[in-house]
């Protein structure tokens, strides 16, 4: 897959020892395979698991498909990609298939992204057995649960074979109870005696006694790397008596001791080799001659590989090359013994120029950094970065990030937008703005290689930075002075005031940046509305997702028409730039639209149409959103049909962990489960979702939560629990001013507003206002949506003075304002009443007995 430089090597099977002993026992219970979904190998370092199960497949030509996993994969995309690249070795065009898939989703959107994989694997007629060799490395939690939803979901005919040093956190004890894993471990791994004898056969020329095999047992307790290393340090010994007498002790001090005993026994200048390669995770004969400047690697290579010193082939025509896990280590302990740190670090620099020179930077990357070479690391991912993110591989460049000094990622723009981009999204807006300030004291002082031209920009850049935290934090006001005095900024680096999130506008209910905070986007929308030029800021930097902003508002507070322009002009804006973004919540947006004004036809043919367009654009994260919204209308239409067939389809399940990147689809789910009077298993999965967005301060996915846990109550008769849940939605909405978010329950949110107004108990006049008026809005009347309107105290005052006739000089005089603010609570009054003028306005609020 081209995003990705995959190593052969580390998707073919390894090749066995010279002396390898095949062991008929656990070849007869590998055989059960097929028996269960998944088979775990888990020992510790040294006991032969690689090697029993290359062995396997290969006396019984098992269809394997083979990962050697390395820590570099942890990125949750290269983990998948290595994964499709393995499985395309024995069903070629799979990975083709799968690669849009692999390059439009993150492991924030796990599930969707393994619907999709699972479906292209049930296509696959044949026994398949996926092999991940050295699972122990991968630390990243959403691949384990990704890796457990595979589980779950696996064709028949495809099994699991995982091997490590320790159980995977996977949930076996589920498996082991239904009988669908098989397992060995150390016990099964260790050599008997038998083995033993057998196995000295092979290596030594002078067999051991009987007596002498069994003192050797009892020491290495059956562990075959000690067995190896001890049989090495006795080849041509005489004094075997007093060598098994002193080889004892724990795991540790054995390895230590036999690879004394084993580097002792070599020449010198392959002692050198052994150590001074031992800082690669694999070889070849030009990257070993490179690090070692050793002219003769090729025989050096041949020499270890014969001599059976722990050299495993990676591949079937022995191109490359590692050391045993264990015996690498060790190496690479007596390498910092033996050699000072600037000798490592030059072997390191020759590494990382060799992988620079073959375009492998992930690798050049790693040793540049051991190398502390930061400048040449940091321009190594500079040339990289564009690969790393659209491989969605950012966890892996915020491990490398973190090891690199600032003054190196400023050299860099785009590590260094990366990074404060990165403590923002995260809500670290504090160690964001630290960044920041760090960076700005930096250019101050003329620090680094930046030339006087492009810290002015950077420094541009930075203040646009803060402009989009602002945003993020809600600070209006800050954000809008910053975009403000930067003018030419904007209009030249325009992408950076992006609202974190931008891409997620469905992700997140409610508008864009705020959390579902509709006051904060109608107070921009206000200020925004006195000044062209200043709109015309906020759509450069925001482009198609500003219609978005718009529309999402202008829905919500029931202003179908205008919604549904903008929402109208956000796809045809999203298909002239390709924007699949903006074209799916576009096209969503624009659907509720329809549907609320009973155009259900018109409402399916835009999502359809979506549907077809996102799938030409290879866009399936934003294909599965609208696909989720389709299943929603034909809900509301009374089919369940879909919702089944969608669930089937896209794998989806209640899960202990529901992700915020997922909320719109698994909000989708618990509305499937209402449907299906599934209603105890609905609330339980509405329980846990409502924990995640209170935790994230999301208001209007808190609304929307709450008010589906009411109408499941209401449904069950659960009529107290039903009232109080749905006054806590209230409670939320009316100070946000939210009306759509009921309208689209229909008849049995109408009922339940009804049921819950006539009962006795309410203490807040407020609330039961509310929600009387939103009553009215299932039937509506001329006006009924403008009385919904609630106004601050301030604004309330503002009214009062506008109804007496005064001037917003007068108004300003008389609260103690500025003209600029009056101005703007009389603009965003005019916009609550929806009228043009203070008559008007004076007008309304008698009508409305303000």
């Amino acid at each position: 897959m081209e995003r990705y430089p995959v190593v052969s090597a580390k998707i073919a099977v390894p090749q066995k020892h010279v002396h390898y002993l095949t062991r008929p026992r656990l070849q007869k219970k590998l055989e059960r395979y097929a028996e269960y979904k998944l088979t775990v190998v888990s020992a510790p370092a040294g006991f032969g698991k690689t090697t029993v199960v290359s062995d396997w497949i290969e006396k019984n030509a098992v269809p394997a498909i083979w990962i050697s996993l390395e820590p570099g994969d942890n990125a949750f995309a290269r983990f998948w990609s290595y994964l499709a690249a393995a499985v395309d070795q024995l069903e070629p065009g799979i990975a083709d298939r799968l690669k849009p898939v692999l390059h439009s989703f993150t492991q924030d959107s796990a599930e969707a992204m393994l619907s999709l994989f699972v479906n292209e694997l049930a296509r696959i007629e044949r026994d398949l057995v996926l092999v991940l060799d050295d699972y122990h490395v991968i630390e990243n939690h959403a691949i384990h649960e990704s890796l457990s939803f595979l589980i779950d979901h696996l064709p028949s005919s495809f099994h699991l074979l995982i091997i490590s040093r320790s159980m995977p956190p996977i949930p076996h004890s589920r498996l082991r109870a239904y009988q669908e894993l098989l397992e060995l471990d150390s016990n099964d791994l260790r050599f008997t005696f038998e083995e033993i004898r057998d196995l000295q056969a092979k290596v030594m020329d002078t067999p051991l006694s009987s007596e002498e095999l069994n003192v050797l047992e009892k020491k290495t307790e059956g562990w075959v790397a000690g067995l190896h290393l001890a049989f090495l340090s006795l080849a041509g010994r005489k004094d075997t008596a007093s060598f098994l007498q002193a080889f004892s002790g724990n795991q540790r001090h054995v390895v230590d001791y036999l690879v004394d005993e084993v580097l002792h026994c070599q020449t010198k200048p392959l002692q050198a080799f052994l150590l001074q390669t031992s800082i690669l995770s694999r070889m070849n004969v030009s990257l070993a001659q490179a690090v070692t400047g050793e002219a003769s690697a090729a025989v050096l290579l041949s020499q270890i590989e014969q001599d059976n010193l722990f050299l495993i082939p990676l591949d079937d025509i022995r191109k490359w090359y590692r050391y045993h896990h264990l015996f690498g280590q060790m190496l690479r302990n007596r390498l910092e013994k033996e050699y000072s740190d600037d000798h490592i670090g030059s072997l390191h620099r020759r590494a990382h120029r060799w992988y620079q020179e073959t375009g492998d930077y992930g690798e050049a990357i790693l040793h540049a950094l051991a190398a502390k070479d930061f400048e040449v690391a940091a321009s190594y991912m500079e040339k990289s970065f564009p690969l790393i993110i659209q491989s969605g591989e950012e966890a892996l460049l915020q491990r490398w990030l973190e090891q690199l000094p600032l003054q190196s990622i400023l050299d860099v723009p785009n590590l260094f937008y990366f990074e404060v981009t990165r403590l923002a999204f995260q809500g670290r807006i504090g160690e964001a703005m630290l960044y920041l300030e760090r960076a700005e004291s930096l250019l101050r002082e003329g620090i680094g290689q930046i030339s006087p031209e492009k810290a002015e920009e950077l420094e541009t850049k930075i203040t646009l930075y803060r402009a989009s935290i602002a945003y993020y934090q809600h600070d209006i006001d800050s954000f809008l002075a910053l975009v403000g005095a930067n003018k030419e900024g904007v209009q030249q680096f325009g992408q950076i005031v992006h609202v974190m999130n931008l891409g997620e506008a469905m992700l997140y209910r409610g508008p864009i940046g705020f959390g579902g905070r509709l006051s904060k986007m109608a107070y921009l929308t206000s200020i925004l509305s006195g000044s062209e030029q200043t709109r015309a800021l906020l759509h450069g930097a925001l482009g198609g997702y500003a219609l978005i902003f718009l529309a999402d508002l202008h829905y919500e507070r029931n202003l179908l028409s205008d919604a549904n322009n903008y929402a109208d002009q956000a796809v045809r804006y999203a298909r002239v730039t390709k924007q699949a973004g903006v074209l799916a919540t576009g096209s969503i947006l624009h659907a509720k639209g329809k549907q609320a004004v009973g155009q259900n036809q018109d409402a399916l043919f835009l999502l359809r149409r979506a549907r077809e367009d996102l799938q030409q654009m290879q866009a399936p994260r934003w294909q599965q959103l609208v696909e989720a919204c389709l299943v929603r209308m034909q809900l509301a239409a009374g089919h369940t049909g879909e919702g089944e067939r969608w669930i089937a389809q896209r794998h989806m399940q209640v899960t202990q962990l529901p992700r915020v990147s997922q909320e719109y689809e698994n909000l989708t789910l618990a509305r499937v489960l209402m449907a299906q009077k599934k209603t105890a298993e609905a609330k339980s999965w509405l329980h846990l979702l409502l924990l995640v967005a209170e935790q994230a301060n999301r208001v209007g996915s808190q609304i929307e939560i709450l008010l589906l846990q009411a109408l499941c109550f209401h449904g069950e008769g659960q009529r107290e629990e039903a009232f109080k849940t749905l006054w806590n939605a209230l409670d939320l909405a009316r100070t946000e001013g939210y009306i759509r978010i009921f309208l689209d329950e229909g008849m049995p949110m109408e009922e339940l507003l009804e049921n819950a107004t006539q009962a006795d108990g309410l203490q807040d006049e407020e609330t039961l206002a509310y929600a009387k008026k939103l009553q009215l809005l299932f039937n509506p009347r001329e006006g009924a949506a403008a009385s919904l309107v609630s106004f601050t105290n301030r604004e309330k005052d503002v009214l009062k003075y506008i109804s007496e006739g005064l001037s917003n000089q007068e108004i300003a005089d008389r609260l103690f304002l500025t003209l600029g603010t009056t101005k703007k609570y009389v603009h965003t009054i005019f916009q609550k009443l929806e009228v043009k003028n203070r008559v008007q306005a004076a007008k309304k609020a008698r009508q409305m007995e303000l």
